[in-house]
């Protein structure tokens, strides 16, 4: 509808949401833009799929996933794990390069170590490092890939063995959760 000072007829643009002024009647998140010219999709640049014509965000902006240590860092049954990892300085690597998988040991798992093999890898920065990237192997492994028997090659070099029955799914005798 024309404003007071408007001398044209209505909607002169033919589009019916703005005056004859052009100025917008319906602009409903007050962005500037009208509601039927908002173009939706992901407004946010640091998202993967961001679209820079985009005016209203759709909510299905996607990011890039969180490395392996960012994982580790958020859970709360690894926080050891996570400790050593930076002890280590290989908090970098986990997070910089990749795709890693990591066998994570939970707390419990590292509490059950005795006290002088704990005292032992932290006074012995290579063992430390080989005993961590023993639990990684590049890629990123999901257990559908995996098979009994499987040999799957870890960072320091080494190979470990899937074992699948009855009981879970293990790798050199621990089981995979």
């Amino acid at each position: 509808a024309p404003d007071e000072d408007c001398l044209y007829a209505d909607d002169i643009y033919g589009v019916g949401y703005v005056d004859c002024d052009g100025n917008c009647l319906n602009d409903s998140d007050a962005d500037g833009v009208c509601d039927a010219d908002e173009v939706p999709g992901c407004t946010d640049p640091a998202a993967l799929n961001y679209d820079p014509a985009a005016t209203d965000d759709d909510g299905l902006c996607e990011y890039p996933a969180a490395s392996v240590f960012d994982i580790i860092a958020d859970s709360e049954d690894h926080t050891v794990l996570e400790d050593l990892i930076v002890f280590a300085n290989l908090d970098g690597t986990l997070t910089d390069y990749g795709p890693w998988t990591v066998f994570a040991p939970t707390d419990a798992a590292w509490g059950a170590l005795p006290d002088a093999v704990i005292n032992f890898v932290l006074n012995n920065p290579d063992v430390l490092a080989a005993v961590l990237t023993y639990h990684v192997t590049g890629g990123s492994v999901t257990s559908e890939m995996l098979s009994d028997g499987q040999m799957i090659g870890m960072l320091n070099g080494d190979m470990a063995t899937i074992s699948i029955g009855e009981d879970g799914v293990f790798i050199n005798n621990a089981e995979i959760i």
